[in-house]
């Protein structure tokens, strides 16, 4: 029992060592805050000290440390809550801008049409459920029958494709 403790905690210090400064690192670089970043580095190695496998490679060792650095992160932004925003009226001297008419350009409509048509179904589907009917990707994915992983990668080449189409038509313009 001794000698499996006295193993496990020269393991803990090894990787402390050799990874403390790079996890702080990656932290600092996302939060620009020193106290911040050593707190999040603090939990990050807490965590380790509870769950490190002294027997675990080294490639593995340092990608778990940064993924365990990423949801210490993501848990600290989301206790944290959203950023208030703060009214910038006042602040500056500017002029109001002038009233714009919000009516969308017929010329435009008929483009965005003209290339939404270009698209195949199911491109123009997921395009359609997600920005003109307003759907989740949840939602998406489950009005096509599809999974989420599958919506999200069909919408992302549905919009470079509708990306490349638009550069075409006005490259040939």
């Amino acid at each position: 029992m001794m000698r499996a403790f006295a193993q496990q905690a020269a393991a803990l210090e090894r990787v402390y060592a050799q990874y403390a400064g790079d996890i702080y690192r990656y932290l600092y670089a996302r939060l620009r805050s020193r106290e911040e970043a050593e707190d999040l580095t603090a939990d990050v190695f807490l965590k380790v000290a509870r769950q490190l496998d002294a027997s675990r490679e080294e490639a593995s060792v340092k990608a778990w440390l940064y993924q365990l650095a990423k949801t210490t992160l993501a848990d600290h932004w989301r206790q944290r809550g959203p950023t208030p925003l703060v009214p910038l009226d006042g602040c500056w001297n500017l002029p109001e801008p002038p009233l714009v008419d919000t009516a969308p350009d017929p010329a435009k409509v008929r483009l965005l049409h003209e290339l939404l048509e270009q698209l195949g179904e199911r491109h123009y589907e997921v395009l359609m459920l997600r920005f003109v009917e307003g759907y989740s990707v949840r939602e998406t994915a489950r009005a096509m029958g599809i999974t989420e992983n599958h919506a999200k990668v069909l919408q992302f080449r549905a919009v470079q494709r509708a990306a490349t189409l638009a550069a075409r038509r006005c490259s040939s313009a």
